[in-house]
């Protein structure tokens, strides 16, 4: 019987053939050779398979990548007490305008959206018959006046009586106040702005027959703007008139400042908060009603929060924020959510959760990371990952 023959030289522990020849031997002898020469290629293959098993994980070892990081200490820093409260802008005056006469709509002179001045005309009812009842009145008016005029020497020679005179001095009086009213109609025929402001709604046309009272037009001052907010009963009492405010705005990705001009002095019976009332100024009329924005009032107090670089903060694929930190004893990466607090002054945000005064936090490279991940810390900017000898690849 021929036994294995040897593998060729540079050639892998599994990869040799076993050949069997039986030999001529008796027939006992030969089934016991036989079934001892089967059983060594099976042993050889699970030996050569354990061994290929550690080989890879010695090889996933030796080639796991090392990510090169910058770390900094969560920084413990000053920051102003601010009180925050969200509200929606508001325009300083608004006013539904109405005809207090009726009539039919002769001319409009304005569109929504249109800036106008005080005492500009936006619209105007036909006038004619409010200019006869006037000249009506008039006449009636210069009747009674003659009347009176000629009766005042019959009195002063005792040809009338005191109270013919007095009744015609009231039917003068009378006439003149009837000639007033029908000025003051003629005049509300035509419908004027009340204050400078830009018209948010027309609701009337050429043609359109009105009543009195009937909104014609809306007219909002914009020339500065008001932002009203509840503020819980904890935090009002660290608001005064006066103080100044942030006022952020998300629609238009800007900050502006105001100052708070009202403080309520009884609470919400629903929502149990003060109302206060900040305003801005609009000169150039972007701002504009109904816009959400974020109020922030500094008290004047200031408390230690800690604080770590904006761009440190990540988000897990729940889109919860977290930073990772480093451990320095295991060489890794470990991801660590946070409650984000307000923003800083510096590119900072605060931490109100999560973090402690001194953690060292990854700030540069941890875009490249995961939980557990190998890396390195080092000092100035990043470039890339690093092989495990820490040098940096291109």
């Amino acid at each position: 019987m021929r036994y294995p023959h040897r593998p060729p030289l540079g050639a892998a522990p599994c990869e040799h053939i076993v050949r069997v020849v039986p030999a001529r031997a008796p027939r006992a002898a030969s089934r016991l050779a036989l079934a001892a020469v089967a059983a060594l290629p099976l042993l050889s293959i699970g030996g050569c398979g354990a061994a290929a098993r550690a080989d890879d994980s010695a090889s996933h070892a030796a080639s796991e990548a090392t990510t090169a990081v910058r770390v900094a200490p969560a920084a413990l820093v000053e920051r102003p007490v601010e009180v925050r409260a969200a509200g929606a802008l508001e325009a300083r005056a608004t006013a539904d305008l109405a005809f207090q006469v009726g009539g039919r709509v002769a001319r409009v002179a304005v569109d929504e959206g249109d800036a106008v001045t005080r005492g500009a005309v936006l619209a105007a009812l036909d006038p004619t018959d409010y200019a006869l009842a006037l000249r009506q009145t008039e006449l009636q008016a210069q009747r009674t006046a003659d009347e009176l005029r000629r009766a005042r020497p019959l009195l002063d020679a005792g040809s009338i009586a005191p109270n013919d005179y007095e009744r015609l001095l009231t039917a003068a009086r009378q006439a003149e106040v009837v000639r007033d009213l029908a000025a003051k109609r003629l005049r509300d025929a035509t419908l004027t702005a009340p204050f400078d402001g830009v018209v948010a709604a027309k609701r009337t046309e050429i043609g359109a027959s009105v009543s009195p009272g009937g909104t014609a037009f809306t007219l909002v001052a914009l020339d500065e703007v008001q932002v009203r907010v509840g503020v819980p009963e904890a935090d009002v009492g660290a608001l005064r008139p006066g103080q100044p405010a942030r006022v952020e705005l998300a629609a238009l990705g800007r900050t502006v400042r105001g100052r708070v001009q009202l403080v309520g002095v009884a609470a919400d019976p629903a929502s149990r908060t003060y109302t206060v009332k900040v305003v801005v100024p609009n000169a150039d009329r972007v701002l504009r009603a109904g816009m959400v924005a974020s109020v922030a009032v500094a008290t004047g107090a200031s408390s230690r929060v800690v604080a770590v670089p904006v761009s440190a903060v990540a988000h897990d694929p729940e889109g919860a924020p977290r930073v990772y930190v480093l451990d320095a004893g295991a060489g890794r990466a470990r991801a660590r959510r946070v409650t984000v607090g307000a923003p800083l002054a510096g590119g900072a945000v605060e931490i109100v959760d999560g973090l402690a005064a001194g953690d060292p936090v990854i700030v540069a490279g941890q875009e490249r990371l995961r939980d557990g991940a190998r890396v390195a810390a080092i000092a100035g900017p990043v470039a890339g990952p690093v092989a495990s000898t820490g040098r940096t690849t291109p």
